[in-house]
């Protein structure tokens, strides 16, 4: 159950958008305020970072568009300091704009990824990301994927981790969907 909960709450790491439109939001304006996840405190499991002896996976939590798994390769998401999680996507899996308050570094393991930075889906922004080459994003700078077959991508990271979406309606967390 633990390990359940370590690894559901890694998984809104990197991907928490949901399928949604292509709306901006202001992020200083108090009436634009975006949802934000934060990781729970646990335990991490350990595996290693380039093949999946020893990884443990787990669903994906609630800030992630069902179907994803994650697992916790080094340290805790939930506390301060660095971390490494695992995401598995399945095909067609799209992760809408979003950004963490801290820098993250991404690397593909496996699959084809189209990734793009940016506050707006934009399809002819999107390239295809280069396995085993590392991408490394600022801190809250929006960015947004999708998985055009399985894909598994590592994110390395400094915790405690959150995730806001830039726009509310692409938030599977949301209750307000259309």
């Amino acid at each position: 159950m633990r390990s359940t909960l370590i690894i559901s709450s890694a998984l809104g790491l990197l991907l928490g958008c949901g399928r949604g439109g292509d709306g901006t939001a202001d992020r200083s304006a108090a009436g634009d305020q975006t949802r934000t996840d934060t990781m729970v405190s646990a335990s991490a499991t350990t595996g290693d970072s380039s093949n999946d002896a020893g990884v443990n996976w787990g669903p994906a939590p609630p800030g992630l568009p069902a179907g994803a798994r994650v697992a916790v390769l080094s340290g805790d998401p939930g506390k301060a300091g660095p971390f490494t999680v695992r995401i598995d996507m399945p095909a067609d899996y799209t992760i809408r704009p979003h950004y963490h308050p801290t820098g993250e570094t991404l690397r593909l393991i496996e699959g084809t990824v189209h990734f793009a930075h940016g506050a707006k889906w934009n399809d002819k922004a999107l390239k295809e990301m280069p396995k085993d080459t590392p991408v490394t994003l600022a801190a809250k700078e929006p960015h947004y994927l999708h998985a055009a077959n399985h894909v598994v991508l590592e994110v390395q990271s400094t915790g405690p981790f959150a995730i806001t979406y830039v726009s509310p309606k692409d938030d599977p967390r949301s209750t307000s969907k259309p």
